[in-house]
């Protein structure tokens, strides 16, 4: 987990190359608790997410965070056993990025390592029932906060991936299957990170290839 400054290097981000600490160190800058803040607080659209990507010589780097809505249907905490399980699914649908990610066959690319998480607690959930017990004598103003508190709920999944590739020089581009995944993405803002610089570009269902 990226949990602020310094970066403390977790099993995905773990690398000993001083040229990857430098490429990395945008995002770790970007996940810091101010940073993330201001994402947030000015980023959390419905329907769209962010994706990171850093190339180093024989790895690739990626960092997904996106609103629980696009990828589970809601973001309130899981109110049932079919909402738990389908964070549940969701969790290891996002740990097998070699599904998400396919990267040019040629370069020998694997998935090294990845991490999921989630903020959908059980504390939230606890507290709209305790919300609801003090508010049930009238209907009408409960149904009105319970519909304001669940579109006013800003949870998120946040996932890391790092590839290991054999032959780096064959690698041509990326195929973005998250939209085929989890169709509730329409758009992902992606930076990209090369030793020779950065690049902004969006990708869409129907634009889902990032060349390099």
């Amino acid at each position: 987990m990226i949990d602020g400054t310094p970066c403390k290097a977790g099993v995905v981000l773990r690398a000993s190359a001083l040229l990857i600490a430098v490429l990395m160190m945008p995002l770790c800058l970007s996940s810091s608790p101010a940073f993330a803040e201001t994402r947030q607080l000015g980023a959390h659209v419905h329907g769209e997410a962010a994706l990171n990507v850093a190339f180093t010589e024989k790895e690739v780097y990626m960092e997904l965070e996106s609103p629980a809505a696009n990828i589970v249907g809601f973001e309130h905490a899981p109110g049932n056993a079919e909402q738990e399980q389908a964070v549940h699914k969701a969790e290891e649908r996002l740990k097998a990025g070699e599904t998400l990610f396919v990267l040019t066959p040629k370069a020998g690319c694997t998935l090294a390592a990845a991490e999921v998480e989630q903020d959908m607690s059980e504390e939230e959930h606890e507290g709209e029932e305790e919300h609801d017990a003090h508010d049930d004598h009238d209907h009408e103003d409960e149904g009105h906060e319970d519909e304001h508190h669940e579109h006013g709920a800003h949870s998120e999944f946040h996932a890391q991936y790092r590839f290991e590739c054999q032959h780096p020089d064959r690698l041509k581009g990326i195929d973005v299957q998250l939209f085929s995944a989890f169709p509730g993405f329409e758009k992902l803002d992606v930076q990209m990170l090369t030793p020779k610089g950065q690049t902004a570009l969006e990708l869409t269902p129907k634009k889902h290839q990032l060349d390099m």
